[in-house]
């Protein structure tokens, strides 16, 4: 999926869910979209209505069985290959994770399946792993 539709379709929910550390930054977003003293999340959801943009996982053509895996891979940059545990409300427990970086793009297999060479940063190994495996990672 295009980062822009990720995006537009995701926007709404993650400030909904960050706005109790987020407020302050929430009420210029409102603002800027016209929408002073209102709710960010659905001042951009309305914003994103009138660009004709999707709203909806399924108007993206991602079904439910692919949550997790979108889940997972949301936690992941193109260069490295980092579990990132902290967020605007922060965590009550973490937990250290892996490094890798991703040291090539390789062409796709038969399966329709990209794959990855990648290295960890913190040991002396290099593999080539599919995303699924990468999301697994840590």
């Amino acid at each position: 999926m295009p980062h822009y539709f990720c995006t537009a379709v995701m926007m709404p929910s993650v400030l909904r869910y960050n706005k109790p550390a987020t407020r302050e930054a929430q009420n210029s977003i409102a603002a800027a979209l016209r929408a002073p003293g209102g709710e960010a999340s659905e001042a951009f959801a309305a914003f994103i209505g009138k660009l004709g943009l999707p709203r909806r996982l399924s108007d993206v053509g991602v079904r439910e069985d692919k949550f997790r895996l979108i889940g997972e891979n949301a936690m992941l940059s193109i260069d490295d290959v980092h579990h990132q545990l902290q967020g605007p409300q922060g965590r009550a427990v973490v937990k250290q994770r892996s490094v890798y970086t991703i040291v090539t793009c390789l062409p796709i297999e038969a399966d329709g399946r990209p794959r990855y060479r990648i290295k960890s940063k913190t040991e002396n190994i290099e593999r080539v792993v599919t995303e699924e495996q990468i999301s697994r990672l840590g």
